[in-house]
């Protein structure tokens, strides 16, 4: 099967498919229920030498490629045990969360091993001016595609017109140069757009720059830097 076919089966572009590849990112529960229900009877696979010669080269690429079919299928665990830790630690986090009276940035979470565990459900983020959640990190809700309140925000228009508001919260970000948003994680699945500037993805060694794309699993530990002033539109899924 060539890169374009699995990426097509897969329902996602072939640089993510790359990303996938390279170990940048991982396959969402989604994506391995696709194939699981294509490839049957994975954990059975077996290589067999056909009538014609194989070489050792791809006797070594086959086994690689069924090892890693069966880590797709043992990820549905760890999906479910994620799901789990969501639930526990959105309980939790009513106690943890609170915001600032003196103009200081939010405290938004509480670390643990994976890093900070972020609920946006209890930050209040204004529509009409943006808030310092971070220091030199401002976000504000957008809540249509015509909803720019200056000309600054004008580079986002043409990322902002094919947006479904019905299914995602949309923040729109200014952050300064050198600034992080240390590692943390969500409930919700969040793609995050470049309109202007330069981040990486310091987890994974991603750089991004002006209309590339990345994508975040539910649960799925990241950390921005922003590498020049930025310009962003954060996507989070409403769950």
């Amino acid at each position: 099967m060539s890169q374009a076919e699995l990426a097509e089966m897969l329902q996602v572009s072939r640089s993510r498919l790359s990303r996938i590849e390279n170990y940048k990112e991982r396959l969402s529960y989604v994506q391995a229920s696709i194939l699981i229900k294509r490839i049957k009877n994975i954990s059975e696979y077996e290589i067999r030498k056909s009538d014609a010669d194989v070489s050792g080269e791809s006797v070594k690429q086959l086994r690689f490629t069924i090892d890693s079919l069966k880590e797709v299928i043992a990820l549905k665990d760890e999906i479910i045990n994620s799901k789990q830790e969501q639930i526990e630690l959105l309980k939790s986090q009513n106690s943890i969360i609170t915001t600032s009276n003196m103009g200081q940035p939010i405290n938004l979470s509480v670390l643990n091993s994976k890093g900070d565990f972020v609920n946006w459900d209890l930050i209040d983020i204004p529509t009409d001016k943006y808030l310092e959640i971070k220091t030199g990190i401002f976000d504000r809700s957008l809540i249509s595609s015509d909803h720019l309140i200056n000309e600054e925000e004008d580079v986002f228009k043409d990322a902002i017109s094919n947006i479904d508001f019905d299914k995602f919260r949309v923040l729109l970000n200014y952050s300064k140069q050198g600034t992080i948003f240390d590692t943390h994680y969500h409930a919700e699945p969040e793609s995050i757009i470049v309109a202007s500037g330069q981040i990486q993805e310091t987890l994974s060694g991603t750089d991004l720059s002006y209309n590339e794309v990345i994508r975040f699993e539910s649960m799925q530990p990241h950390r921005i830097l922003n590498l020049t002033d930025t310009r962003l539109i954060i996507l989070l899924e409403k769950l």
